[in-house]
């Protein structure tokens, strides 16, 4: 049996159903079911900021893929109390079940500072997995894209209408506000953050999938793999694209991070669903990459590139 923490996010929910798959035996862990869980697959629920609720899930179970994370806070929810105590906490019921093979989800770019608190956060986690003294493994990827994301789905809505893509969160529902902001697609122009020029990796959500599955080989045990899709791609470049996707024409209009920094904190103290916070204007500035064969060399197939699948944005947003 197969446990996937975290099993009804973005990457859990395609994990969950490439495991299905590939005929796995396969149970989901998460707060509360969903559609987007298989139905050859089994829900259990928990938390993982509630050890109590984990032992439940781990009977049976010889493979822990622990994805569970936020990559933002909001109200009671914190880096240290999900992406760092909850992974202590899975870890913990892992240990205490007997369970020996541990793969962790995190990202490129983790690292031991805390004036980037998400990153800082993955980096514990990390540590966590490492000295935990189970089989463990670590994905470390790029941004991740595909149907359900919110990085390049994000980007895309700020080419489609910059009001909505800077006060509503993605895939809001109807209401009177959503038809105030609706006049905002009739605004030609669309924020770059600083110079636009960061470079990414992006890489297909399901290209992901396919290497958690691999990595439960154990070749990858005590090991960490970075993984990106087959190109580089800069923020400007994510606009392009996006603005090719939905047909549309924007104009560029810089913003230089001393000012969108201080506009997204502000913002999200406002409760506003703003499409950067404060770090990740930080970290906009900054490469998030890896070598440009990484997948290949590490499980032997290529990922698709971002331009043969952005036809998805014309029904993600």
């Amino acid at each position: 049996m197969i446990l996937v923490v975290g099993g009804t996010g973005f990457v859990g929910r395609h994990l969950a159903q490439h495991l299905v798959a590939q005929v796995e035996q396969v149970r989901v862990l998460a707060r509360r079911p969903r559609s987007a869980i298989p139905p050859q697959a089994e829900f259990v629920p928990g938390d993982v900021t509630k050890p109590e609720s984990l032992a439940p899930a781990m009977a049976g179970v010889s493979v822990i893929y622990h994805l569970a994370t936020i990559p933002k806070e909001k109200g009671g929810e914190t880096f240290a109390a999900v992406n760092v105590d909850g992974v202590r906490n899975t870890i913990a019921a892992a240990q205490s079940a007997g369970i020996k093979r541990f793969i962790y989800m995190s990202v490129i770019g983790a690292m031991p500072d805390p004036r980037f608190p998400y990153l800082y956060s993955k980096w514990q986690a990390e540590e966590e997995v490492k000295k935990s003294g189970l089989e463990w493994s670590i994905l470390k990827a790029s941004i991740i894209f595909g149907p359900g994301d919110e990085f390049v789905r994000k980007s895309a809505l700020t080419v489609k209408n910059v009001l909505e893509a800077s006060f509503l969160p993605l895939d809001a529902p109807p209401s009177i506000w959503t038809r105030l902001l609706a006049w905002g697609k009739f605004i030609p122009l669309v924020p770059i953050p600083g110079s636009g020029q960061a470079k990414f990796q992006p890489i297909w959500v399901e290209d992901v999938a396919h290497c958690l599955y691999l990595l439960k080989n154990e070749k990858f045990v005590s090991q960490s793999v970075s993984v990106g899709g087959p190109e580089h791609v800069t923020y400007n470049q994510l606009v392009d694209l996006s603005q090719e996707a939905l047909g549309l024409r924007r104009v560029k209009l810089p913003i230089p991070p001393f000012i969108l920094g201080p506009l997204a904190g502000a913002m999200l103290a406002l409760g506003l669903n703003f499409p950067v916070t404060k770090e990740q204007v930080a970290l906009l500035a900054k490469d998030d990459t890896t070598d440009l064969d990484a997948v290949q060399r590490n499980f032997g197939f290529t990922p698709v590139a971002l331009q043969e699948k952005i036809g998805y944005l014309r029904e993600g947003i």
